[in-house]
């Protein structure tokens, strides 16, 4: 049986009732047993060691001779058995085993623990404690005779809880973590010293997810550091620009840059830059990176909210069209994609710019949302087909982030073709053998020729044809694990579609764009 530590574990145990019951334990690699409880008709008593952790049911509950033990401990791992008291029968034996990860991954600057556990002597006190930390050799914390000693760089960072290490957990602790702070740690005790459980464990210490945030002119803009020093903010409007300096500090007083001078406030307890007045000219990227490393900790876009695109609207005398422009020359970072999902036309639509970014950025949808409207999303009417690839795209992104490109580009072009009500044109499409959605697009041009027109779609033997040579051109393309390895029936099922489709031959009717 796996456990967890510091929760309860009920230890299970049946027999006859009003019987006197014993449970014994065995710790792994020795060979004597030591009483937990005794469950007697008389009444109940605990071994040493498990004063105050166990408690039975058998006086509430006779025959059900069940124990608990809580909070469960590192010591507490090995072998359980019940058996009647000056019997030699097992009515029930357990073996309680943990798996210990070995790897911790953590975002910068949050807190970090690193498993290790050991067998302490249960007569131990706190000033009995002998452990030591190391990575590469070198001290990182060690505690020994209630004297605690730091190694360079971790001085009130690192800590274990000496509580905690009388019952056999030593795991260390390591409060705003660096990445400097990535390595393979290891873990002692006891004098000679004995390694831990594991021998060693892996930090990993990763930058954060980027934020979207909205201010209003005018307002007060937080840009969260993670930590206060060494830390470094730059700023730049958007792509292709340059990064300006906002703020540097490294072991020493921080430095302001121009742009940051007099509306700055650096609040070091808070791990926070604090930007005052804020105006249009401050839309863009702030990047967060350790100077040391050369590492993001993170990066925030920051725009203006949609009642200031207004203002800034009225007061210019812009026309819709004037607005979106404005609007999509402001774009950048994951911005800039909902403009490039959008047609031509559209790019230079304000309300279909700011339904984009309103379906792409109005509201956080969780994976299993994104999938769902995936899956209901059908063109209707006269909808363009670039909306609904927009769609289709945004969708795929959001419900199959783990998915790599070519994978969603497969994906994408199979649930497009789902979208369309119209067998007839969704077999015209299949017929043109697209290899992406690109090519599925670019088939509405074809419908939509002249009657008089020059320019005559090609056989279904000379597309099929061109789709062969253009496939072989191509290369193949590993899945990802996890959601990509699941989805690889999404994009055979868009491959059985094309291929089923090439052998129905449909009749050469005209289709008109709907």
């Amino acid at each position: 049986m796996f456990v967890s530590f510091g929760h309860s574990l009920t230890l299970p145990c049946h027999g006859a009732p009003s019987r006197d019951v014993d449970w014994w334990f065995q710790r792994y690699e020795r060979t004597d047993w030591v009483l937990v409880a005794e469950l007697h008709t008389r009444g109940f008593s605990s071994g040493n060691g498990f004063q105050g952790r166990v408690e039975s049911f058998h006086l509430t509950e006779p025959g059900n001779y069940s124990l608990t033990l809580s909070p469960v401990v590192y010591s507490d791992l090995g072998i359980y058995k019940c058996q009647y008291y000056n019997d030699e029968i097992v009515l029930s034996d357990v073996k309680l085993e943990i798996r210990v990860p070995s790897n911790v991954s953590i975002a910068m600057g949050m807190s970090a623990s690193l498993p290790c556990f050991a067998n302490i002597n249960s007569r131990a006190r706190a000033g009995d404690l002998d452990i030591l930390w190391k990575r590469g050799g070198e001290k990182v914390y060690q505690i020994l005779k209630n004297t605690v000693t730091y190694g360079p760089g971790f001085e009130n960072r690192a800590s274990v809880s000496q509580e905690q290490a009388l019952y056999g957990n030593m795991s260390l602790t390591i409060r705003q973590t660096r990445f400097s702070d990535e390595d393979d740690y290891q873990c002692f005790y006891n004098s000679p010293k004995e390694r831990g459980n594991p021998d060693s464990a892996s930090l990993v210490v990763t930058g954060h997810p980027p934020q979207n945030l909205t201010v209003k002119a005018g307002g007060l803009l937080s840009i969260p550091l993670y930590t206060a020093d060494p830390v470094r903010v730059t700023f730049s409007a958007g792509l292709g620009s340059d990064e300006v300096l906002m703020l540097d500090a490294n072991k020493g007083p921080a430095r302001y840059g121009e742009r940051c001078a007099q509306r700055c406030e650096l609040l070091a307890q808070n791990y926070t830059l604090l930007l005052r007045s804020v105006t249009l000219e401050d839309a863009g990227v702030y990047k967060v990176t350790d100077p040391e490393t050369k590492k993001t900790i993170s990066s925030s876009a920051q725009s203006l909210c949609k009642s200031q695109l207004q203002l800034a609207a009225r007061h210019c005398g812009w026309s819709e069209s004037q607005t979106a422009t404005h609007l999509a020359l402001a774009l950048e970072g994951p911005a800039l994609q909902v403009l490039l999902d959008l047609d031509a036309a559209e790019q230079g639509d304000l309300k279909a710019l700011t339904m984009a970014l309103a379906r792409h950025f109005g509201q956080r949808r969780s994976m299993q949302s994104s999938r769902e409207k995936l899956n209901s999303r059908r063109r209707e009417g006269k909808e363009s087909w670039g909306t609904v690839a927009a769609d289709v795209r945004l969708h795929i992104r959001q419900g199959y982030p783990s998915l790599d490109s070519a994978g969603q580009d497969e994906l994408a072009l199979y649930a497009f073709l789902q979208t369309l009500s119209s067998e007839r044109l969704r077999q015209h499409i299949i017929l043109t053998m697209p290899c992406s959605l690109d090519d599925a697009e670019r088939a509405e041009d074809v419908l939509c020729l002249a009657p008089g027109q020059t320019t005559q779609p090609a056989s279904a033997k000379e597309t099929a044809t061109r789709g062969r040579r253009k496939k072989s051109a191509g290369h193949a393309h590993p899945h990802n694990s996890g959601d990509s390895a699941h989805h690889q029936h999404d994009g055979a099922a868009a491959i059985a579609a094309i291929a089923t489709a090439q052998h129905q031959h449909p009749s050469p009717d005209r289709h008109c764009c709907a």
